[in-house]
């Protein structure tokens, strides 16, 4: 709202000349002629720089030119020649509003409500400003004084509502917005507010309607469209939310965040090349979107380009250096590049810990938990990935066996989503406690106050972790287990829970956590009911062996496909079958074919295919596969049991790393270490002589599921005695005295 009127009260100075240069450049402000009278003030100031008038009056032509930058030195030197005058200071403030100064803004607002206590207006624009500042306390006490002079002010509830809402206080900012609607029904701000609060609550009906009513009154409310779509992408109805955003776009083409949406929406379609360009527009507009950048970076990784998307995540810590999630995702792309030895990918994790982690470490041992060894323990998972994800197939089986008796199970959902493997793990979990959106300091809290004796982290650095959660240690003990495949960097957490296999002697230097090695597997896979039958070898009607992978480009890099081809000029004839989300995307496509073919390997060789709805389809895919070749340094783990579920056998190549030993750990489990290579020439002589062996590879085939059924993968009771029995030992060594840091 401007508080700028179209002249001011003037005092004519008393020289002559001055006062009839100034009188003219009045006359023709009033007359329409800017230009005129922009160069009369001018001319003014040039004879006397410190005169109030001429600073105010070109200062007020400034800022209704869209130059508001210019106008604001003028307007201050209005204001202090001036002080007494709340109307020079207002349209300072105006001035600074325009020009992005928000903090100097506020300012020049709080000097002129001293002169003016009793300007609603006044009050009402000082909560814009303290609300762009994030000051949302204040926002709270400037509304509350605004209507103790309007009780009716609608504008002053929504105020009140937004900030309460920043603060977490949901109930309170839904009561805000509808005393906002009470005073004005047709409201469209507190009916989109309102309908952001209705959302976070879970009530996503009550909340279309509160958008779609504040659309139906103000069908150009961007905010509001973008809301619904945001809404419509939530629920599912992609198609309605991609045509949602490309409106708001249309109608407010410099909408950053509509852009940043609907990459992600483009991008969880699998059209990276789209998504790309409209993570690109959101930078442009607002060059300090820090989560423009992060997905732009996690776009690039789907495409398999490593070195961009480190590039990128790179930029964006130096934009953001406090912003947690690129610096997570900074961390995981170490995992994905060959170049980086696992000595140097821990050094990068242990420098994170070090800059942005260890600061929250209290100093010293606070808990007040009984040290009992032998009590019912209080385990709590923490997750954004109790849903349908690889994390909840592996970890659903661990609990279900769960011994209740003593160990009390407490989940902490970090993420918004929810289907109906959420409610299976909530009917399997003791307790359940939702953790999305709340502050790291909060679920800290939470969880100190739930008592837990031994808290796990089941994501590492990967999206909406709960790293700094952890940094602050409110169990006694913690530890980190099957999300992540390397050392958070973290002293604050003391085990990572693996086996002998994925981290022999001599894995202890690459990882801030004490290895705490099961003698077994430290997997279970969970197979699908939609899993269909094994087919027979394909190779068994096509005549020629088909390689295959299923796994996300971002572990397919050029070294990948490099020794792949190798493999392939090494068996004739034979095909390979890339499937992945992001291979929807036609320049990916293209891209990859490109490689395999600047190896020699002609493109009719290579079939590629996106995203294929529904697990069992997914899983029926891989009748077209005979073998699987792994990837490096980062292994396929679902990827390599659903394969072999599906009798599909895995070559793998055994790194240095937990990433890169994953694959061979399972196989290990199989009894299968035949397919376990040591370097890139034993790999493709395994490839060779598995494909070669055509009858020793269909009984393979018919054999791969029964002997998963009978091994350590399958095992759910067994794996969760042993991972018991782990957690005893840790909480024993605790009471015995160790404060459970291990650094």
């Amino acid at each position: 709202m401007s508080y700028i009127p179209a002249m001011a009260n003037i005092t004519i100075p008393n020289r002559p000349a001055l006062a009839g240069a100034l009188k003219q450049a009045m006359a023709d402000q009033r007359a329409g002629r800017i230009e005129n009278a922009e160069a009369g003030y001018r001319r003014v100031l040039g004879a006397e720089p410190g005169n109030a008038n001429a600073n105010h009056l070109l200062g007020l032509i400034l800022t209704q030119t869209k130059r508001a930058k210019e106008a604001v030195p003028l307007l201050r030197r209005a204001a202090q020649a001036a002080p007494n005058s709340a109307q020079f200071i207002a349209n300072l403030a105006e001035a600074c509003r325009l020009a992005g100064r928000y903090k100097e803004e506020a300012v020049a607002l709080q000097k002129a409500l001293k002169l003016s206590p009793e300007e609603v207006q006044l009050l009402h624009r000082l909560c814009a400003a303290l609300i762009k500042l994030g000051r949302y306390d204040d926002v709270i006490y400037v509304a509350g004084r605004a209507l103790e002079l309007d009780p009716a002010s609608a504008l002053a509830h929504n105020n009140q509502g937004v900030a309460l809402q920043a603060l977490e206080r949901a109930a309170e900012a839904e009561t805000a917005y509808l005393k906002a609607l009470e005073h004005t029904p047709d409201y469209p701000q507190a009916l989109s507010n309102l309908g952001v609060v209705l959302q976070s609550t879970g009530r996503k009906k009550e909340a279309e309607a509160s958008y779609r009513r504040a659309i139906e009154l103000k069908p150009d409310y961007t905010q509001a469209l973008g809301n619904l779509a945001a809404l419509a992408q939530e629920l599912g109805r992609s198609e309605e939310a991609e045509e949602m955003y490309r409106q708001v776009i249309a109608l407010s083409p410099d909408y950053a965040e509509a852009y940043n949406n609907l990459g992600n929406l483009l991008q969880d379609k699998g059209r990276l090349e789209e998504a790309l360009v409209n993570y690109r527009r959101t930078v442009e507009i607002a060059p300090k979107h820090r989560l423009a950048y992060n997905n732009m970076a996690l776009a690039l990784q789907d495409q398999g380009k490593l070195a961009e998307a480190q590039a990128g995540l790179d930029r964006q810590v130096e934009l953001a250096p406090d912003f947690a999630e690129a610096q997570s995702a900074r961390l995981r792309c170490y995992n994905f590049a060959p170049k980086w030895s696992p000595a140097e990918v821990c050094q990068a994790h242990r420098a994170w810990a070090a800059a942005r982690a260890d600061q929250f470490r209290p100093e010293a041992e606070t808990h007040a938990n009984s040290r009992d060894p032998e009590r019912q323990l209080r385990v709590g998972y923490i997750s954004p990935d109790f849903r349908v994800h690889s994390v909840a197939y592996f970890l659903q089986a661990i609990l279900a066996a769960h011994d209740k008796a003593n160990f009390h199970i407490i989940c902490y959902a970090n993420a918004p989503q929810k289907d109906d493997m959420t409610a299976h793990l909530k009917e399997l979990a003791g307790d359940w406690r939702e953790s999305f959106n709340k502050k790291d300091e909060d679920v800290a809290a939470m969880i100190e106050d739930d008592k837990i004796d031994i808290l796990v982290d089941l994501a590492g650095h990967t999206g909406l972790n709960r790293m700094l959660t952890f940094a602050r240690r409110p169990a006694p003990v913690q530890l980190t287990y099957l999300g992540y495949c390397c050392t958070t960097g973290l002293e604050a957490i003391d085990y990572r829970l693996t086996d002998w296999h994925s981290d022999p002697k001599g894995q202890e230097e690459f990882h801030a956590e004490t290895l705490y090695r099961l003698d077994r597997n430290f997997l279970c896979y969970s197979a699908p009911d939609s899993a269909p039958e094994v087919g027979l070898l394909p190779a068994g009607d096509s005549g020629a062996i088909t390689f295959g992978s299923f796994n996300t480009l971002a572990k397919v890099t050029p070294e990948v496909v490099a020794l792949w081809s190798k493999v392939l000029n090494a068996v004739p004839d034979s095909r390979f079958f890339l499937k992945a989300k992001s291979l929807s995307d036609e320049a990916t496509q293209k891209n990859y074919r490109a490689l395999f073919e600047s190896h020699g390997i002609a493109p009719e060789r290579i079939e590629v295919s996106g995203r294929i709805k529904g697990k069992g389809d997914h899983l029926a895919a891989y009748g077209r596969v005979d073998i699987a070749l792994d990837t490096f340094p980062y292994n396929g783990v679902t990827t390599s049991c659903e394969a072999m579920w599906m009798g599909v056998p895995v070559i793998t190549l055994e790194g240095r790393s937990h990433a890169g030993r994953l694959c061979a750990s399972i196989l290990h489990a199989l009894d299968l270490q035949s397919l376990i290579a040591t370097d890139e020439d034993a790999f493709v002589a395994a490839a060779k002589t598995l494909a070669e062996d055509r009858a020793g590879l269909a009984k393979l085939r018919a054999d791969l599921r029964p002997r998963m059924e009978k091994s350590d993968l399958r095992d759910g009771p067994g794996l969760t005695r042993a991972i018991e029995a782990a957690y005893r030992d840790m909480w024993r060594t605790w009471c015995a005295g160790d404060t459970g840091d291990s650094g």
